[in-house]
């Protein structure tokens, strides 16, 4: 799999541009870091990768892994993203959640929703509404979700957010575990994260 992104930019009703003729090409079995300050564009970087936003110039291209070019309306099929103000269905379970993510998204090694849960420290949880869990728990559930998903492509952004020391941990050992073929793309202002990356942007930089 690979993202391709070429000199794009985007701007606001502001007419001030966020980000500017970037250029970079990611491919699969490399983990990939974007850094910078708050506002300076990180969040608004992944939106326009996941194609939830569209440039104001320039392109971004997915080619699978036969180099076929993936049309934009098909993109969410390769792709799961992990972000803390990403809501959850409040109203279902954390058994409802899962099972609903696994159908729509499969899991990595042929992982069941039971195990999935059982992972992310959840399966004394499964009967509980997602409203009703932990800032920390719907964290550890949505990087659960994210990283142990058959998507290709994993977007995170600010994954520690909401994490103490001990699911700090989890987090790295999971995600260490299950990053192999796959492009891993992860927004942070925390420095913790980029010790994994191979190739971190800064767009303090850009």
């Amino acid at each position: 799999m690979q993202i391709k992104v070429e000199n794009i930019s985007k701007k606001f009703q502001t007419k001030t541009f966020i980000l500017k003729n970037l250029n970079f090409h990611y491919s699969s079995g490399k983990v990939y870091g974007i850094s910078g300050s708050n506002g300076s564009g990180k969040t608004t970087l992944l939106s326009l990768i996941a194609g939830t936003q569209i440039p104001t110039s320039g392109y971004i291209q997915y080619l699978d892994n036969k180099q076929n070019l993936v049309p934009n309306h098909l993109w969410f099929q390769y792709l799961s993203y992990a972000a803390p103000y990403g809501e959850l269905y409040e109203y279902l379970t954390v058994s409802e959640i899962t099972y609903l993510f696994g159908h729509l998204k499969g899991f990595s090694n042929e992982l069941s929703a039971e195990e999935v849960m059982g992972i992310a420290w959840l399966d004394h949880k499964s009967n509980e509404l997602t409203k009703n869990l932990s800032s920390g728990m719907k964290q550890r559930l949505k990087l659960a979700l994210t990283i142990l998903s058959g998507s290709d492509i994993l977007i995170l952004d600010e994954p520690r957010t909401n994490l103490d020391t001990e699911t700090q941990s989890w987090y790295n050992d999971l995600l260490l575990n299950y990053k192999s073929d796959r492009i891993v793309i992860i927004a942070s202002n925390d420095s913790a994260d980029f010790e994994i990356c191979d190739f971190t942007l800064n767009l303090n930089e850009q």
